[in-house]
């Protein structure tokens, strides 16, 4: 941004009433921190994988309240105890996380909805509740439902529910 821009950026600003130009701070650091847990919980999928191919829960408390280098950290030193037949799941899962991220769109918008489609969100909206610093919520799964709800959106499992009973019993 050159010295111009800048100082027409600033002038704007000041038209924005400040408890507005807040919420748009916390919104984006909202969007960034979303989008750092998305990658987070998308580099343990690997570990995970080979956990659970081997029948070890990974307990969803595990993985609320680590920061992302940890969890990383504290999965793979789990997967390296673990025999190679299971590491091997995990390395499968490994290239196809390695060919969703090649993927990933530019734009940080396009990013999160994609991102979205490949995490665990339950276990996204916990590490989100944990990270932000937010009430602990007992009823965290009606979130989701409710971010959909306000976008318009029902879940691609849930569509493709319908559309199988549609197809099925000739119902609209």
């Amino acid at each position: 941004m050159d010295l111009q821009s800048a100082h027409r950026h600033n002038a704007f600003q000041c038209l924005i009433p400040v408890d507005r130009r807040r919420r748009m701070s916390w919104s984006l650091a909202l969007s960034d921190k979303t989008l750092l847990e998305c990658e987070y919980l998308l580099d343990s999928a690997p570990a995970c994988a080979a956990l659970h191919a081997k029948g070890d829960a990974i307990p969803p408390a595990f993985m609320w309240d680590k920061p992302g280098p940890v969890l990383s950290q504290a999965l793979n030193q789990r997967v390296a105890e673990i025999d190679d037949a299971f590491q091997g799941v995990g390395h499968g899962v490994q290239t196809l996380i390695d060919s969703v991220k090649g993927a990933r769109p530019e734009s940080a918008t396009d990013r999160l909805s994609f991102l979205l489609r490949y995490v665990d969100t339950k276990r996204l909206i916990r590490r989100l509740t944990h990270v932000l610093g937010l009430r602990d919520s007992r009823e965290f799964k009606w979130t989701l439902s409710a971010i959909q709800r306000s976008q318009g959106r029902r879940p691609a499992e849930f569509e493709m529910m319908l559309n199988n009973a549609r197809e099925r019993y000739g119902v609209c």
